[in-house]
This record gives structure tokens, C-alpha cells and sequence, in this order.
């Protein structure tokens, strides 16, 4: 396995590891930054889609995202928008000020329903993406969040760094190959 591969590897472990034993999603939000061999760099947002749904009825603390199959394009596109809301109302990224957070289209969405499973299941992920990773990264998180926040930054071929914010704090994450310490 490639560095790339096991750096991967170990992201996807240490998610699936923070899901089943830390904490369900209705208890933490995720942010995983990930540096690329290329030297891009994109933050993923992970929106957990069942609480922006309770005017469907959806279960706040569902895991899967079956319920979508009974929503129109329309309802998903609501749910989209909310997802990028969340997002701007939660978090103030200053590397990436005045970008727009991209999620996976509607099609994309239904098709991970059944046919890709997700490394967080029942969730969105939105997605800034940088031609250029910057040297740091200041990163606020609101305190209107309601929850705790799990960031995870991703170096090729080296180990995963995690943090742990609760709502109204604020990090500099230095993102150069030299500061990857745990």
C-alpha cells in the first residue's frame, strides 16, 4: 500500500473509529482537511442530513439516508441549501473566505443511497477545495453549533491529526508537513 493509501486508510479508520465508539452524529460535527501529494488542499464538511429534515418527519438521529427516496428533487434541493447554510452559519475558514462550500448533486446523493456506502452514513459532505494549500489554517467554530467539532487533517504519508473543538472556540492549524505532531 502506497503512503497516500495508508495515510487514507488511517483517515477512514479514525472516522469510522470517532462514529462507532466516540460519539453518534447528532453529538459531534466533522470537518476533515486533507492535504494533497499535488499541493491542493480541500476542507470536507460533514452535515449530518436527518436534522435538517424534521418537517419530513425524519428521525434527527437517523444513520442512513432511506428517507430521502420519499422526498421530490425539489425537498433534496431545500435540504442542499440548508446544508450550506449550516455551514456558513457554523464555521469561518479564512484561508477560504468567500468560497463556496460544494455538495454532491442530487443524483450523486440518491446514487450513495445505495450504491457507495459513505465514511459517515446519513450525512452530507460539503467540499471548499484550494489549488493552493495554505501554511496554516484559522478555523472558528459558532456557538450556536449545539454540538462538539471533530477535525481531522490529512498529510500524505503521514499519520492523521485530530482535534476537538466545542462550540465558540477557535484554532490555527498549522498545515506544513513539519507541524503533523498528534
Amino acid at each position: 500500500m502506497t503512503s497516500t493509501g495508508l495515510t487514507r486508510a488511517w483517515g477512514w479508520f479514525l472516522a469510522a473509529a470517532a462514529s462507532s465508539s466516540m460519539a453518534h452524529d447528532s453529538l459531534y460535527n466533522y470537518i476533515e482537511i486533507r492535504m494533497e501529494p499535488d499541493g491542493s488542499a480541500k476542507v470536507e464538511f460533514t452535515v449530518h442530513a436527518a436534522e435538517l429534515a424534521a418537517e419530513y418527519g425524519v428521525d434527527p438521529t437517523s444513520d442512513n439516508l432511506d428517507w430521502l427516496d420519499s422526498l421530490t428533487d425539489e425537498e433534496v434541493r431545500r435540504l442542499i441549501r440548508k446544508a450550506g447554510e449550516f455551514v456558513g452559519t457554523s464555521y469561518r475558514v479564512e484561508a477560504w473566505s468567500g468560497k463556496e462550500v460544494e455538495f454532491p448533486t442530487i443524483p450523486e446523493i440518491r446514487a450513495a443511497t445505495v450504491d457507495a456506502p459513505s465514511p459517515r452514513p446519513g450525512c452530507f459532505v460539503g467540499i471548499l477545495h484550494s489549488k493552493e494549500a495554505p501554511v496554516s489554517l484559522d478555523l472558528a467554530y459558532a456557538d450556536s453549533a449545539g454540538k462538539r467539532l471533530m477535525i481531522v487533517v490529512t498529510r500524505p504519508g503521514v499519520f492523521p491529526q485530530v482535534r476537538d473543538l466545542a462550540p465558540g472556540d477557535t484554532i490555527d492549524l498549522a498545515l506544513s508537513p513539519a507541524d503533523s505532531r498528534p
